[in-house]
């Protein structure tokens, strides 16, 4: 019984974590990559996915330690003014609030209790940050269907099996912002312990389960502002043990650890973008005659070349 609390916990966790993370605006979801990763990724029917913390960004997940000690404060001077209606609550409050000290004392959240691999999309079909970040500027931005695409990693709210969880959703940039969701996501993390009290058995145990949980899944979601130009949306797959899945690979000098994730079927592809400095003539023919020969639907499938008018 305790174990599937637990799990419940967890799994309301992740949706309230999804739920505040704007979902995508667009019927479209892009990845940047240089030629030789357009090949593998229509051949394969997936993508190389990397783990966390060997991103570009320097503080990938540990970003959120910046604002935990602001976030926690706001949670305490609320507890003196809220939820003390009853005995119940004021006795649940002075708990949680003894575990969150707990927790503050005890972590600054590394991002090595979990492995965790992200793959990193966007919104923009031709961005010139991520051209140069990504693609050399003269790669190719591979537009997804994205309700079909994130369709094949939605499996019963994020669970992929028993030790591997999907979140999906977009990156938040302004501080205020990450500050008032993982506020939020505190309160709703009280009120499910609130709701389930009776069938705890050890509520010290559950609640610093929730509450590094709630740390963690916002982690995966919060970043720096100055990173904001990149406008990411991102899946994130967690698990405790990844082992078996994860292999390596060579990138600038550094052995890099990611998982290889691919589809059943072929990806929903709807849209190719032809990186900025990439002006060959046969660019376009060569995209085309690959998809038609990979299997794919040449009508729905849309192949341009970039607006961004560079020269070099």
């Amino acid at each position: 019984m305790q174990s599937e609390l637990n799990q419940e916990l967890l799994q309301n966790v992740w949706e309230e974590i999804i739920h505040k993370t704007k979902q995508s605006k667009n019927n479209r979801l892009y990845h940047y990559t240089n030629v030789n990763g357009l090949l593998g990724i229509i051949k394969d029917r997936g993508f190389w996915v990397s783990k966390a913390d060997f991103l570009n960004d320097s503080e990938e997940i540990i970003y959120i330690n910046r604002i935990l000690d602001g976030v926690f404060d706001k949670f305490q001077t609320m507890v003196k003014t809220q939820f003390t209606e009853d005995e119940t609550s004021r006795q649940l409050w002075a708990m949680y609030l003894k575990v969150m000290g707990e927790v503050r004392d005890r972590i600054e959240y590394s991002g090595e209790e979990l492995e965790i691999f992200v793959l990193s999309m966007s919104e923009n079909p031709d961005s010139l940050t991520l051209w140069y970040n990504y693609a050399s500027g003269d790669g190719y931005c591979v537009g997804l269907d994205t309700l079909e695409f994130i369709s094949a990693f939605s499996v019963d709210n994020g669970i992929l099996h028993d030790d591997l969880y999907c979140v999906i959703g977009e990156v938040v940039y302004e501080r205020s912002e990450q500050e008032e969701q993982l506020l939020t996501s505190f309160l709703k993390l009280f009120s499910f312990v609130k709701e389930h009290l009776y069938q705890i058995a050890d509520l010290e145990k559950t609640l610093f389960l929730g509450i590094v949980a709630t740390i963690i899944g916002h982690s995966i979601f919060f970043k720096d502002a100055n990173f904001a130009n990149e406008e990411e949306f991102r899946l994130a797959f967690i698990s405790k043990d990844l082992a078996n899945q994860v292999k390596f690979r060579g990138r600038r000098g550094v052995i890099m650890p990611y998982i290889d994730f691919q589809l059943k079927d072929k990806l929903p592809l709807r849209h190719i973008v032809i990186g900025p400095r990439n002006n060959s003539d046969i660019a376009k023919k060569g995209v085309t005659y690959f998809l038609k020969k990979s299997g794919y639907n040449l009508e729905q499938i849309q192949v341009d070349y970039s607006s961004v008018p560079l020269r070099y």
